[in-house]
């Protein structure tokens, strides 16, 4: 691409070309030359097929020091989103500092419209495990850091709607039977583009 001013009949004169005149870019006819490679037009996707949503707590200082109930502990809020409906969905968690002289027992994952319900007969989707692994998922480590996993099958989604921001939480179950609710939040999915399911 070239620039002048000097070979053009209507900038080649004052005040244009004077002397301190500012100088004007012109065009020369038949002189752009656009080129591109096509080979570099690929779109590259790539993504891990490590499709697992992994939640971690501490069970450090969550004692609620102004009540007889100890152990008791107020939640880590943890808010997810994004995951495909109808897709097999693991959830992990984690639970650091699990008390001394405590194991993990059972563990239970419970997705709600809202909180309002005295029981789980509302609930849209619940999952229990323990240390024996099954198609809920499991309990792997039962003490120090204690850890599991529930599994989020397709079948799990048949009451809920893409979109929506339900209640979840996390509830465990020691092996004294005290009862604690570590992780809880919101857990909102929204709608695939492939339709397949085999």
């Amino acid at each position: 691409m070239s620039f002048s001013t000097f070979n053009n009949p209507v900038f080649n004169r004052v005040p244009f070309n004077a002397p301190g005149a500012p100088f004007i870019p012109v065009l020369h006819p038949n002189k752009i030359c656009l080129s591109a490679s096509m080979a570099t037009y690929r779109i590259a996707l790539a993504a891990a097929m490590t499709y697992r949503i992994a939640l971690a707590a501490s069970m450090a200082n969550y004692r609620i020091a102004l009540t007889a109930k100890a152990g008791c502990m107020v939640p880590k809020t943890i808010h997810l989103k994004d995951y495909a409906i109808g897709d097999n969905q693991p959830i992990d968690f984690t639970l650091t500092s699990w008390p001394s002289g405590q194991t993990l027992a059972k563990a239970y994952l419970t997705i709600k419209k809202n909180r309002d319900g005295a029981t789980d007969t509302d609930a849209l989707v619940q999952k229990e495990i323990t240390t024996s692994a099954g198609a809920q998922g499991a309990i792997t480590s039962t003490s120090g850091t204690a850890a599991g996993y529930f599994n989020i099958l397709p079948a799990d989604y048949a009451n809920l709607v893409a979109g929506v921001a339900y209640e979840y939480d996390i509830q465990v179950i020691n092996s004294s039977g005290a009862l604690y609710t570590p992780i809880d939040g919101t857990i909102t999915f929204k709608k695939d583009v492939t339709k397949k399911t085999s």
